[in-house]
């Protein structure tokens, strides 16, 4: 299978050597056995080719779907971001401007925190003052000897409720 010619001894008494003839089927044969296992490696490597080939085109396959999938994904996620965009920046300056008045308000509150601390302040001055003002009263009507009279709480205008006024042991409803 080589491509060589090959030439046989004749004999002497008809025909062609018998071991030329042999020899020759021999090497035949050891090639025709070497080329099939050379045929059977080869579809053995083929086959291994075929199945690494089938797994690439799968594994491709599955890769361009994992792809259209994620596009369709982009393009959802780009829908959603044009379609929330207005809504984010409205929200966006809503925000602010509560911000601003939040801080605007907070300021107004400390002012009016500040106002009220001088108003407490000023109204427990009154107080004092006013304190000072009847306990004088009371030590002069002590020391004049009159006894000093308690001042009976009235209902506020519209209350129609009764006051319950204790004086002594005896009580008096008004």
């Amino acid at each position: 299978m080589s491509g060589e010619v090959t030439y046989f001894r004749k004999r002497f008494i008809g025909g062609f050597n018998r071991d030329d003839v042999v020899a020759y089927i021999s090497k035949l044969a050891a090639e025709r056995n070497e080329a099939l296992d050379a045929s059977e490696e080869m579809e053995a490597e083929l086959e291994k080719l075929t199945a690494a080939n089938n797994e690439n085109t799968k594994s491709r396959e599955d890769l361009e779907k994992a792809i259209d999938d994620l596009r369709t994904q982009k393009e959802t996620a780009e829908s959603y971001i044009s379609e929330f965009r207005p809504k984010y920046e409205e929200l966006h300056r809503e925000k602010e401007s509560a911000d601003d008045e939040i801080h605007r308000l907070s300021a107004e509150v400390d002012k009016l925190n500040s106002e009220n601390d001088e108003l407490r302040t000023q109204l427990n001055q009154a107080l004092e003052e006013q304190k000072a003002e009847s306990g004088e009263e009371v030590h002069a009507q002590q020391q004049k000897g009159v006894k000093p009279v308690r001042k009976e709480k009235r209902p506020v205008s519209g209350d129609t409720s009764p006051v319950k006024v204790r004086i002594g042991k005896r009580r008096i409803d008004k």
